[in-house]
């Protein structure tokens, strides 16, 4: 700690560039006897980052180094950058997508039951709906559209206008 009060104190300049005063003294937070360091924040940079699968990758890469540095000092450490916010989502985006899709279909298949009056018919409405979202699915990937939360909400929305239509369809038939 004496080392390291010194360093927050020393300037940056040309005699000894790595002084902590300009870059770091803002960074750490000691207690106030100055035998601890409470909070620290430490500055990383990524490599320029020019398309959505580089800024995804760069969010996984820091994801990862954090959690390499919370098993190896026991410290909480939180990645954070501007667009981290914006491609957290993409994590997790396959597993909501199938949790929502799922949910969907089974409020789906509840509704039609209700209004067609059967069961086996809901379930029809439901396959053909499941077989046209698989459908957009696969010519998402052949056109390569990526599944962000935008497209997310498009297939949701496509879902519900299916099974309307679908239902609408098999009433009539």
């Amino acid at each position: 700690m004496r080392f390291l009060n010194q360093w927050l104190i020393s300037p940056t300049d040309e005699s000894c560039p790595l002084g902590g005063r300009s870059s770091y003294s803002a960074a750490l937070s000691l207690n106030k006897k100055h035998t601890n360091v409470e909070y620290s924040h430490i500055r990383t940079y990524h490599s320029p980052l020019k398309h959505q699968r580089d800024f995804i990758e760069a969010f996984e890469a820091a994801k990862r180094i954090a959690s390499d540095l919370e098993k190896r000092t026991g410290a909480q450490v939180f990645p954070y950058s501007l667009f981290y916010v914006f491609f957290a989502s993409y994590s997790s985006m396959w597993s909501t997508t199938r949790y929502v899709l799922a949910i969907t279909l089974i409020a789906i298949l509840a509704v039609a039951a209700v209004i067609l009056g059967s069961m086996r018919t809901s379930a029809v409405v439901v396959l053909t709906v499941f077989l046209s979202v698989t459908s957009v699915l696969g010519i998402m990937g052949v056109w390569h559209v990526s599944l962000n939360p935008l497209s997310l909400v498009n297939l949701v929305i496509a879902v519900s206008r299916l099974s309307f239509l679908y239902s609408a369809l098999h009433a009539l038939i």
